[in-house]
């Protein structure tokens, strides 16, 4: 309170002169209203940024996993349209999916065809069944070294 406010009560002048830096002084750890709504707006931009970025990450981890088939799984995902989608909450991303098939109609020749490569699940010590002529690394390696 100002030394006006405590006349105003009644109080006499020495008694408001030492109220008011006794007021003074305790406002004096506060900060401004301007300042809290300040730090509020930016912890709250800060927060919305955070989300935005895990959001970002779990779309780009699942967009991962979908395209391993991929020749240049970079450059596959960079031709996905990532606009609205959303993870769910148990963790996948509707929508995606879909949008990875569409891809895979349109471009068929940024994929390997024929199941080369691994898939999901499948054992790593697993050699891929071969595609017609083509040749394992086994049979490369032998025919290499003259066996």
């Amino acid at each position: 309170m100002r030394y006006e406010d405590f006349i105003a009560l009644g109080i006499s002048e020495e008694q408001a002169r030492a109220a008011e830096e006794a007021s003074l002084r305790e406002l004096a750890d506060y900060a401004p209203r301007g300042e809290l709504e300040a730090a509020n707006q930016a912890r709250e931009t800060e927060t919305a940024e955070l989300r935005r970025r895990v959001t970002e990450a779990r779309v780009e981890g699942a967009l991962g996993l979908l395209l391993t088939d991929a020749h240049d799984p970079v450059l596959a995902a960079g031709l996905v349209d990532r606009t609205g989608l959303e993870p769910g909450e148990d963790g996948t991303v509707p929508g995606l999916s879909e949008r990875v098939e569409a891809l895979r109609r349109d471009k068929p020749f940024l994929f390997r065809s024929g199941g080369a490569g691994f898939a999901l699940g499948m054992d790593p010590g697993q050699e891929p069944a071969p595609s017609a002529g083509t040749v394992t690394m086994a049979q490369a390696i032998a025919a290499r070294l003259g066996r």
